[in-house]
């Protein structure tokens, strides 16, 4: 065990994967888990024992509509654009919907339940049974997990707990873009250039103006409004005291691992990804797709060496008509026989609010 205590990698499933497929689809986790890390697969909510109609997922930044997260812009979704969607029974209790409503109140992919709370009880859970190095605890998310990462980032309670996060395919809904409460916390996000579903670009036109607004994105498979990828680095920026892009303080970095395929820019003293203060990355994919290279470079970010050797890294979450489909490999890496320090953080093992 190092001196310090174990440094700490959390890893966020997708909507509609719970935390073991998720886990066993988690290249990172098979590669360097086993000697340098706790690593961290919490599961969302709900799960199928629950009996919900509804999807697993997390609840962060907007997910489970304006009305009940406070959005500054009104519903984060066409509703007729948007064909599926579940009101959740937390919501339901709290009068945020019915099974017959119907329009804007249909704008929500999420449950009501506190998930800030949930991941901070469960970091309380391992700090109780094994050493944590707390000046090194990172998080990254796939799509709806990552989107949490943003809801961990802008909320008080959270505040200090990551030293870096990486969302993938994930950005805060529109009228959700909090940025950060700690300017001393690193991000790297990671986009696909086609994700239909959570778009990065800014591709909305002012209805006032009819020129493209910079601050929204569409996903056009789905329906659902974001926050675009410069509106939610730029508010990144400000909060850090980095120099605004417009002035010339974005610039293009480049992957010390080599990888041709990812486009990044980002601000960073040496040019590398790697060290950035803050920095985005762009593949040629779709929804939830980054590839092998993406997933290295997440980790390197964090400030790990390169995985074991022999090792395979292709573990990741396929895209499907805009959603994460099941990861391919079997579930193994929760299951408590691995050596390495892991947690699989589920209900059963933590009350959730």
């Amino acid at each position: 065990m190092p001196d310090e205590g174990w440094p700490m990698v959390w890893s966020f499933h997708a909507i509609g994967v719970d935390a073991e497929r998720h886990a066993s689809a988690d290249g990172p986790l098979r590669a360097f888990g086993r000697t340098l890390a706790i690593v961290v697969h919490c599961e969302g909510w709900p799960p199928a024992a629950a009996g919900e109609d509804g999807p697993i997922g997390w609840h962060a930044a907007g997910s489970a509509g304006y009305d009940v997260d406070g959005g500054e812009d009104g519903p984060i979704c066409d509703p007729v654009k948007v064909r599926e969607w579940y009101c959740y029974e937390s919501c339901r209790v709290r009068g945020h919907c019915t099974n017959k409503t119907r329009g804007e109140g249909t704008c929500r992919y999420s449950h009501c339940l506190d998930d800030v709370a949930f991941v901070l009880e469960v970091l309380h859970h391992i700090r109780a049974r094994i050493p944590v190095d707390d000046s090194r605890i990172f998080a990254t998310g796939d799509s709806s997990g990552g989107i949490l990462l943003h809801e961990l980032a802008a909320d008080h309670r959270s505040l200090g707990v990551f030293a870096a996060i990486a969302p993938i395919c994930a950005l805060p809904s529109n009228g959700f873009n909090r940025g950060t409460l700690d300017p001393r916390t690193r991000c790297l996000q990671l986009a696909g250039t086609k994700d239909g579903f959570v778009s990065a670009a800014a591709n909305l036109k002012s209805e006032q103006s009819g020129r493209v607004d910079p601050t929204r994105s569409y996903g056009e498979n789905r329906g659902w409004f974001w926050s675009s990828m410069d509106n939610t680095t730029d508010l990144w920026a400000s909060q850090k005291g980095l120099v605004p892009r417009l002035e010339g303080g974005m610039s293009d970095l480049h992957p010390e691992l080599g990888a041709a395929e990812l486009r990044c820019r980002g601000w960073s003293a040496d040019g590398s990804v790697e060290r950035a203060e803050l920095a985005e990355c762009y593949f040629e994919e779709g929804h939830c797709f980054p590839g092998s290279h993406s997933r290295r470079l997440v980790w390197r970010f964090f400030g790990f060496e390169d995985p074991i050797a022999g090792v395979g890294l292709d573990g990741e979450c396929g895209a499907v008509d805009g959603e994460c489909a099941e990861p391919a490999y079997g579930a193994e890496a929760t299951s408590g026989r691995r050596r390495w320090p892991a947690f699989a953080g589920r209900r059963s093992d933590v009350r959730h609010s």
